[in-house]
Order: C-alpha cells, then sequence, then structure tokens
C-alpha cells in the first residue's frame, strides 16, 4: 500500500500498471479500474475521452489543449474494458490502471 499525500487516501499497488497510449487505443482488455492519466505530449484540439468498453460508457476525458505534465486523478469503475476513443490530433498520455 501507498499513502498518497497530496490526496490523503490511501491506493492499493496490488496488479497495477502503467500504458503509454495514443488515443484509440485499448488500455485494458478486460474489467478493471481506470486510476490516472498524465499527459507526455500536447493534447491537440479533441479532448481524449476514457471509456468502458468501445463506444461505452464515458470514464475519464482529457481536456483538449492540456498542457503536458497535467495529472488527472479519475478513480473509476470500469466493467468491460478501458479504451480512448479516437481523437484527432489528440497527443499521448500515459494511463494508470488496475
Amino acid at each position: 500500500m501507498v499513502v498518497d499525500n497530496l490526496m490523503a487516501k490511501t491506493i492499493s499497488t496490488a496488479a497495477l500498471a502503467n500504458a503509454a497510449i495514443i488515443a484509440g487505443a485499448v488500455i485494458k482488455a478486460s474489467p478493471g479500474r481506470l486510476l490516472r492519466v498524465l499527459v507526455t505530449t500536447l493534447i491537440g484540439a479533441n479532448p481524449i475521452s476514457i471509456t468502458d468498453g468501445p463506444g461505452g460508457t464515458v470514464i475519464g476525458i482529457v481536456p483538449a489543449s492540456t498542457a503536458v505534465g497535467t495529472i488527472f486523478d479519475f478513480e473509476m469503475p470500469a466493467a468491460n474494458s478501458i479504451v480512448t476513443a479516437p481523437a484527432a490530433g489528440g497527443g499521448a498520455v500515459t494511463v494508470s490502471f488496475n
């Protein structure tokens, strides 16, 4: 277990994973939890949507024009899978999930 002092909560490190992705990618092909997203390349004119399965419920959005180094803390469950919807000029992010 790791205590995240900035958010004052405990995060389980069991089965934690990170993936560098571009928009339109499968992050996890089974149920899980979207934890955090780190912007690694400037997000373009279109936001990156993260959904529970292709075309499913939106569980996270990285807004357009988000700067490199910005971190989003989602803590959202996914019953099916974790995927990003294609976004023209969407940039790149590193996603933390379990």
